[in-house]
């Protein structure tokens, strides 16, 4: 979601598709596992991915547009869910 969807349209969907995740983690048995948990751990993979990011762009040929515009989208969209998500506070 953070590096492959446009901005608007994960901020739009984003929470109602963490919570039909989480229900159908729920009705297939798993327990002792709460949505804020679910949101928890959901968060600290954005910032997996964000890293990915930045590992995945560092080998590229950046001056090659379609290169340069690939890495810099995912780089952007990216950067918008940490800072929706208030991502710093899990660095400390």
């Amino acid at each position: 979601m953070s590096g492959s969807v446009e901005i608007e349209l994960r901020r739009e969907h984003e929470m109602s598709l963490l919570r039909g995740y989480h229900d159908r983690l729920m009705a297939g048995g798993v327990e002792g596992y709460d949505f804020g948990q679910c949101l928890h751990d959901y968060r600290r993979a954005l910032l997996m991915g964000f890293t990915g990011c930045v590992q995945g762009g560092a080998p590229r040929n950046l001056t090659d547009p379609r290169s340069d515009a690939l890495i810099t989208g995912i780089a952007r969209r990216c950067e918008a869910a940490v800072r929706d998500h208030g991502l710093e506070d899990l660095l400390s």
